[in-house]
């Protein structure tokens, strides 16, 4: 009977730590993604807008507003992201506390800059593409 009791107890600490180790891979996951994908719409973005200054287009407002417009489908995925890894780390932390372990604390402030960066960015195309609208148009 007790070695039953073992066992059992020996499975479960092998489940939750195979969890735990799920949940870790899971929010390292996200943490990279919320690094990469504003350098990704930043480069995108550049390499698009010159490609058309390059060629001194008249059509630049359209490259423009389309940055714009992706960057906000852009912000409104980071937000996901950010609450997929506060989803990952709390479940991560109460697994912590129900095998014993001390559990970390959770700061995350190193995206914010990098989320604002893009809304920044976002408002900027959107601002110029309107303008060279007007200006070609009038």
């Amino acid at each position: 009977m007790a070695e039953d009791e073992q066992d059992n107890r020996a499975a479960k600490l092998d489940i939750l730590g195979r969890q735990l180790t799920e949940l870790n891979n899971r929010s390292r996951w996200y943490s990279t993604q919320l690094w990469t994908v504003p350098f990704t719409y930043l480069g995108v973005s550049a390499i698009i807008l010159m490609g058309f200054l390059k060629e001194a287009s008249e059509h630049l407002w359209i490259a423009l507003i389309a940055c714009g417009l992706i960057g906000v489908f852009v912000v409104w995925h980071l937000k996901g992201i950010q609450d997929g890894e506060k989803r990952a780390v709390n479940a991560l932390m109460e697994l912590e506390k129900q095998i014993g372990l001390p559990t970390a604390k959770y700061t995350r402030i190193c995206e914010s800059p990098l989320i604002a960066a893009v809304w920044v960015f976002t408002v900027l195309f959107f601002l110029l593409g309107v303008l060279l609208v007007r200006c070609q148009f009038c």
